[in-house]
């Protein structure tokens, strides 16, 4: 059958006009969706190793300890938590580990009296008297009291406590008797071969009930253990050692701020289960950065002065590079 050419014009019209019609249709009502592949996740952040941190006493991982179970640190920032002591930490913080360690303030100055080795406050963990003394029921009351008096010490954290305590009231240091002591012989001690006796908070003990307890002044605060790293570690990993610093002291805020958060972490890593025993870690605990200028410095030289005068070092050790105060 042939079409003419009227016919084919006007059936070309027709379909042109019902493709026009389709096209309209299916704008207005899409029948099918047209999927635009999403942007690429972001990349996850580059994880940072921190070398491992080395501790020897319970109570100076505490911030850590409280850092990892608040995840207050940085999520990118791998930490790594060991228990060593001191002689094997320092070993590996001064050796080719670039480890990190946490130690107390007289054990890492002792140490540096006597090695001069290269190793360098990163921080200070400040406390308040975690200590008491304790005194015979007949025995002295107050601190002003116990000039002359013989004190059962460790000869440690627990001495430079004491004789801050006594320059406070007036007291010289040299004008009381330091008697160490084991800490399991002391009460056996007191009222024999001591006139007083020094305890860590949480120690327990059914001689406590039979004694007079003598609280520290509260305005005394000391560096009590020190975060610390080789020159070489701080100024190699400075931007992870800063993340963890910061980490640090996010945990110590939320420690004040919700002290019941922390009382798992006290009972379950260091077994200390008293209540009273708990608050009064938990409130006397803060950090202060030995990198910038809020810490003085001269709390830190005034400890040293301390740890001089009781011969627990013989010469200027320094513990923190001036160059890095002020940063």
């Amino acid at each position: 059958m042939k079409i003419s050419a009227n016919n084919f014009n006007r059936i070309s019209l027709l379909v042109a006009f019902f493709m026009a019609i389709s096209c309209i249709n299916a704008l207005a009502n899409p029948c099918c969706i047209i999927v635009v592949p999403p942007n690429p996740p972001p990349p996850p952040p580059r994880q940072s190793q921190l070398p491992p941190i080395f501790y020897g006493s319970v109570y100076a991982s505490l911030p850590i300890e409280s850092a990892i179970h608040f995840r207050s640190f940085d999520p990118s920032l791998k930490v790594e938590l060991m228990r060593r002591s001191f002689a094997d930490a320092v070993a590996m913080v001064v050796g080719t580990q670039g480890a990190l360690g946490v130690a107390q303030i007289d054990t890492l100055a002792s140490y540096k009296d006597k090695t001069r080795a290269e190793v360098e406050t990163a921080a200070v963990l400040v406390n308040r008297p975690y200590f008491s003394i304790f005194t015979t029921a007949s025995g002295p009351k107050t601190i002003s009291q116990l000039k002359g008096q013989r004190i059962a010490i460790s000869g440690g954290l627990d001495q430079l406590f004491a004789a801050e305590a006594l320059r406070s009231n007036g007291i010289n240091p040299k004008e009381v008797s330091f008697v160490p002591v084991p800490l399991a012989q002391r009460f056996s001690a007191l009222g024999k071969t001591v006139d007083a006796v020094t305890l860590p908070l949480g120690y327990e003990s059914p001689q406590l009930l039979k004694s007079t307890n003598i609280d520290f002044p509260k305005s005394i605060t000391l560096p009590a253990w020190v975060l610390y790293a080789s020159k070489q570690t701080l100024d190699k990993e400075s931007d992870e050692v800063r993340r963890l610093i910061d980490g640090l002291t996010r945990a110590t805020k939320i420690l004040k701020s919700e002290p019941d958060g922390s009382r798992p972490i006290l009972a379950q890593n260091f077994k200390i289960v008293d209540k009273t025993s708990q608050d009064q870690i938990v409130r006397n605990l803060r950090i202060v950065l030995a990198d910038t200028l809020t810490p003085n410095p001269r709390e830190i030289s005034n400890t040293i002065d301390t740890m001089r005068s009781l011969n627990l070092i013989e010469t200027d050790v320094q513990l923190i590079d001036p160059r890095r105060l002020g940063k």
